[in-house]
């Protein structure tokens, strides 16, 4: 489904990409329903495919690329409040990021925040534990 959507959704040739497993499953939730979303990760094994991705729905504005150092370090969280719950999640930011593809004007930062903040954090966490290491405690909501 992840290879489906990528390929829907940004052009991505799903034969190019090198699955190396999935992450732990994230929630979502909205005012009508509770969605389990499973992350997968991979590797995109020729570069050059990448002349051919666009932004090719509602979902997508840019794709873009970011360096991991930058994302390791420049980083945020925004915090939440729900009823008597008050929950924090993680915000990335780069600067430092080459456009693939827009439909927007192109900013000079990016903002990743939402569901993508939530699933890049812990692919961070899962495969740079040396670079990445957040400041976190019990209440950051996944």
């Amino acid at each position: 489904a992840a290879l489906r959507e990528s390929t829907e959704e940004i052009g991505l040739d799903s034969c190019q990409v090198k699955v190396w497993g999935c992450l732990r499953h994230v929630t979502t939730r909205t005012r009508k329903s509770v969605n389990i979303v499973t992350p997968v990760v991979g590797l995109v094994q020729d570069i050059t495919n990448f002349n051919t991705i666009e932004a090719k729905c509602a979902e997508v504005q840019t794709v873009f690329a970011a360096p991991i150092d930058e994302l390791c370090i420049k980083y945020r969280y925004t915090h939440f409040r729900k009823g008597d719950k008050q929950y924090k999640l993680p915000v990335f930011f780069t600067s430092r990021h080459r456009i693939l593809a827009t439909n927007v004007t192109p900013q000079n930062e990016y903002r990743i925040w939402g569901l993508t903040a939530r699933m890049l954090h812990l692919a961070l966490v899962t495969l740079f534990p040396k670079f990445y290491q957040p400041k976190m405690n019990s209440n950051i909501c996944w």
